[in-house]
C-alpha cells in the first residue's frame, strides 16, 4: 500500500503506512527503504538516509537501498560516500575514487527509486 501511495504522489499517507508496516516489523527491510524513499521525496532526506541504512543493515546487498542511499547522500553533496553506494547498485567500477556510471557524465544526478523498484 505505501509503494502504490508514494507512486501517485500520496507521500505523508505512504509515510504513514511504512511506519505502520515497520510498527509490526522494524525489520522489514523493503518497508525501510520504501519508507526512506517517501522521506526523500517530502524533503526530509536526514531521516531517509537513516532508513536506508537501516535496510542495508538487514540486507547488506539490497541494491535499490544503496541506490537510494547514494542518491540522499549525493544530496547532501557527500559524493565520496554516494559514489560507492550507487556503484554497488549498478555494478559499476571505481576509477581513482570516481564511480564510473555507464551511460552517465561524470557528476549528472540518478533518480531515487521510489518503494520496491529501482529505476
Amino acid at each position: 500500500m505505501g509503494n502504490a501511495l508514494s507512486d501517485s504522489g500520496r507521500l505523508p499517507e505512504a509515510i504513514s503506512h511504512y511506519k505502520a508496516a515497520l510498527r509490526i516489523n522494524a525489520d522489514n527491510a523493503q518497508a525501510q527503504n520504501g519508507l526512506g524513499a517517501a522521506l526523500f521525496h517530502s524533503g526530509d532526506i536526514a531521516a531517509a538516509i537513516g532508513h536506508f541504512e537501516r535496510a542495508l543493515k538487514l540486507r547488506p546487498e539490497f541494491a535499490e537501498a544503496h541506490y537510494n542511499l547514494g542518491n540522499a547522500l549525493a544530496r547532501l553533496g557527500r559524493s565520496d560516500e554516494s559514489s560507492h553506494n550507487i556503484a554497488r547498485r549498478c555494478g559499476c567500477v571505481r576509477l581513482g575514487g570516481t564511480a564510473l556510471f555507464p551511460g552517465r557524465r561524470p557528476g549528472q544526478r540518478w533518480p531515487i527509486a521510489r518503494g520496491h523498484r529501482g529505476i
